[in-house]
């Protein structure tokens, strides 16, 4: 069993080694300042108990409505058109998007150039899953967003909320998507996907914490690849549990919330002050309660 698990980490090497060198070219930060501090810790700790706890069952391709790959594409482009601007939806148009085989059940991601050099990182293909399902729109406006944001290099930027803002976006398109493509229980479904998601990078969180003491004398080439397990594991759980309760924020608040995004979006300002100013931390109790709430619903 050891030797499998050693395989399977040499097998990421390439990955992991690319990974930390963007982050190195770019000066981005991995800093885990959310659970830097005694009250967030325990905050996240308890968490992750609950989440594990959880019994979600994730849903199936056919609980979604069915929806072409362009009629996926043109919901899309309709959203970001009427809550950000005509120019937003723009990488949908220009930008190749392809049905992927190889792709996991309700994956999607974004192929992307990064050139160390002159700090750019451009959109090559968007690959969405196979099926014609409604919940492609929500997956193109969070691969969108992405690479709305990365049209600009933010020094420093936080990667751990590298998903935050794209993961808010589909929590807000769910709202109208579910009446335009007619789909009553687009919101409800995809909650139990990135539920069964977050529980997924939480095993994966602790268990890299776990094997990167047991492993601790092996290549240092492993301890990169633990090391970047744990890093994508916890930039996920820290980047769902902020966007919902930015989400809770933004059915109180609507206009607030959408001024927020595009400033974050545009770089007018950063998410780290955003999430300062709306007070959404592991040390405020109602940023962990908003997923908490959730957890008993699913």
């Amino acid at each position: 069993m050891k030797n499998e698990l050693e395989q399977l980490l040499v097998d990421t090497i390439p990955e992991a080694s690319a990974f930390f060198e963007e982050m190195k070219g770019f000066e981005f930060s991995l800093d885990t300042i959310d659970i830097n501090h005694t009250k967030g810790k325990r905050a996240f700790d308890k968490l992750q108990l609950q989440i594990l706890k959880s019994k979600i069952q994730k849903p199936k391709p056919t609980d979604f409505a069915t929806a072409t790959l362009e009629n996926n594409i043109q919901a899309a482009i309709d959203f970001f058109r009427t809550f950000l601007d005509p120019m937003s939806a723009e990488p949908l148009k220009t930008t190749p998007i392809i049905r992927s085989t190889t792709l996991p059940i309700f994956d999607a991601a974004t192929e992307f150039s990064y050139d160390l050099e002159k700090k750019t990182i451009t959109p090559i293909k968007i690959k969405i899953y196979k099926k014609d399902i409604s919940y492609n729109a929500l997956a193109l406006i969070h691969e969108n967003t992405h690479v709305l944001f990365n049209r600009q290099v933010q020094t420093g930027f936080h990667y751990h909320y590298n998903e935050l803002l794209p993961i808010l976006m589909e929590l807000i398109a769910t709202t109208q998507l579910e009446t335009t493509m007619n789909d009553p229980a687009l919101l409800e479904n995809y909650l139990k996907i990135r539920l069964h998601t977050l529980q997924e990078f939480v095993m994966k969180f602790s268990q890299g914490i776990v094997q990167k003491k047991q492993l601790k004398t092996i290549l240092p080439d492993i301890q990169l690849v633990l090391d970047y397990t744990i890093h994508n594991s916890y930039s996920y759980i820290i980047s769902f549990v902020f966007a919902y309760h930015l989400f809770e924020q933004y059915k109180e608040n609507p206009e607030s919330i959408r001024q927020t995004i595009i400033k974050c979006i545009t770089h007018q300002e950063s998410i780290e002050n955003i999430l300062k100013q709306r007070q959404v931390t592991l040390k405020n109790p109602e940023t962990v309660k908003a997923t908490e709430k959730i957890l008993k619903i699913y």
